[in-house]
């Protein structure tokens, strides 16, 4: 075999291995999703993945991390778009960019639930999982979220709580289409989300910013 060839033998086998690896994140974000965490085999996550079982072992040593690993391209993927989204707008408009964020977090929750439920999975165990999810994605979220609530609130635009359960209200208001949109539409034969995410997100930003100006 040339070297030509054997390089590109190489990167075939790469991609391979990477495409194998992305469909076992993807297969196991929606098993631990729905599923939670000891609920999900990981044989029907590499069945949904269409790989064989071995694999599993093979690019992640053992569910623990396989979960991780899911929970990163989740988490990851919002704290990088809530970061463009704060870092975005303009210097000292707090109010605008806090608006943003609450966009930005109801429209990622709209497009991706999942991430919602890993959390809400994780925090109602306890445990390593949690702490895990805390010092790896969920403290670099509330990093971004709670300046902006002190600084609005220490000029009177947000009132009550303390900054951190501020911060968890709104999370749980920004979130709470997934949490009850079957609910809902139970109760009124309408999904919650009815005229897009965006108009939902606009009555978030009014229960916390209302519709005054700086």
């Amino acid at each position: 075999m040339t070297t030509q060839s054997a390089a590109s033998t190489g990167r075939r086998t790469q991609r391979r291995s990477l495409d194998t690896r992305r469909r076992l994140v993807d297969a196991a974000i929606a098993a631990f999703a729905e599923a939670g965490y000891a609920g999900a085999a990981t044989r029907d996550i590499a069945e949904r993945a269409g790989v064989h079982h071995p694999l599993i072992t093979y690019h992640f040593r053992n569910k623990a991390r396989l979960w991780q690993a899911a929970a990163d391209h989740l988490l990851g993927e919002l704290n990088e778009r809530l970061e463009r989204t704060v870092s975005g707008a303009e210097a000292g408009d707090d109010r605008q960019r806090l608006s943003d964020a609450i966009r930005t977090l109801t429209l990622y929750s709209a497009e991706h639930p999942e991430w919602y439920h890993f959390v809400r999975d994780a925090s109602a165990e306890g445990g390593d999982r949690a702490r895990w999810l805390t010092e790896n994605h969920m403290g670099r979220l509330f990093g971004m979220l709670i300046p902006l609530l002190e600084s609005l609130q220490s000029r009177g635009h947000i009132t009550g709580g303390e900054p951190a359960q501020v911060c968890v209200a709104l999370l749980g208001a920004t979130g709470c289409a997934v949490s009850f949109g079957a609910q809902y539409e139970q109760l009124t034969g309408r999904n919650v989300l009815d005229g897009g995410a965006g108009g939902y997100a606009d009555y978030v930003i009014g229960l916390f910013l209302g519709t005054g100006k700086d």
